[in-house]
């Protein structure tokens, strides 16, 4: 599989592989947000874009969905 650039800041619309407690069987999960954060192993999206000065007010507001990498099956980039 070939590696997927993201770009921080930017919102995707990602489809990856999960699973659910009590279930033995991969389900497949679509998400939509915009990227907050990138490493070379996970992505982290929040489904909220908070515009405010404080800080303190934004990050506690991000509702996070973090990403293996390796799970992704297929993005795609949102105008926002």
């Amino acid at each position: 599989m070939r590696a997927m650039n993201f770009v921080l800041g930017k919102c995707y619309q990602i489809t990856f592989e999960d699973h659910a407690c009590g279930m033995k069987e991969i389900i497949i999960i679509d998400v939509v947000g915009w990227v907050i954060e990138l490493t070379d192993k996970k992505i982290v999206t929040s489904h909220w874009k908070i515009d405010h000065t404080d800080k303190d007010l934004v990050e506690n507001n991000y509702e996070y969905t973090t990403i293996i990498r390796k799970t992704i099956l297929k993005k795609r980039s949102i105008r926002s």
